[in-house]
């Protein structure tokens, strides 16, 4: 497994989890009437992954197009 391979899976995990775990948080925030909940927390969590497993997908698409 190359360093290519191995960036386009991890940033599958980093990004299927961000979107199971912010689509949870989301509806448990959403379910409830308060400011504050462990919903919007877990949601709010999980955007910095989203975005740390986009770019291990971007590192994959443009060390395709160099080599």
């Amino acid at each position: 497994m190359n360093i290519v391979q191995k960036a386009r899976a991890i940033g599958t995990v980093l990004v299927l989890s961000a979107i199971i775990i912010g689509g949870v948080g989301l509806k448990a925030h959403l379910a409830t009437n308060e400011s504050y909940t462990w919903g919007g927390t877990l949601f709010m969590f999980s955007m910095p992954v989203l975005v740390i497993g986009l770019l291990f997908w971007s590192f994959t698409i443009n060390f395709k197009r160099r080599g």
